[in-house]
């Protein structure tokens, strides 16, 4: 009788600590205190009204979360835009940075010319300089990358030429 009394006992006992487990790991993971993982994401920019062999591009968000520090990547490149024009980066909504498009000279056949915009956490150097890798130090307004939403690039009368959201 006492036996069955100590069963019963453990089990009700097990059971709530389990339950008290499974609740406190729940509110863990509402307040993002769960382990984060790797992420990694892409998706196409293309003008408002598509046009065949028009500007079109790409924007890169990548967190990695490995030793202790992490980092993070955003990058933007448009391409088969007009050459020497000032093109602006925009970011839901903010204006994040400006490059004028240039022709790579290793490329034959060069219809359009190019913007490339990389951003990393790794970067060092100023913010509207690109460093010896070609990266800028990510900006806070874009931390974490993985908040990014609407992407956009203009150009020098506010038009926009690419657009696309995560």
């Amino acid at each position: 009788m006492i036996g069955r009394r100590i069963v019963t006992l453990v089990a009700v006992v097990s059971v709530g600590v389990l339950i008290q487990a499974a609740v406190f790991a729940g509110q863990l993971e509402i307040q993002g205190k769960d382990k984060p993982k790797n992420i990694k994401k892409i998706i196409h920019l293309q003008p408002p009204t598509p046009v065949e062999n028009g500007p079109n591009g790409i924007a890169k968000i990548s967190a990695k979360i490995k030793g202790a520090k992490p980092s993070q990547t955003f990058q933007v490149v448009g391409a088969n835009l007009k050459a020497g024009s000032t093109y602006d980066l925009f970011v839901d909504g903010v204006k994040i940075a400006s490059k004028v498009a240039t022709v790579d000279t290793d490329e034959k056949d060069n219809d359009g010319a190019a913007v490339e915009f990389f951003f990393s956490t790794k970067a060092h150097g100023a913010s509207d300089e690109d460093d010896d890798d070609g990266q800028r130090p990510l900006p806070v307004s874009l931390q974490p990358v993985t908040e990014i939403k609407k992407v956009e690039l203009k150009d020098s009368t506010g038009k926009i030429v690419l657009t696309g959201q995560f």
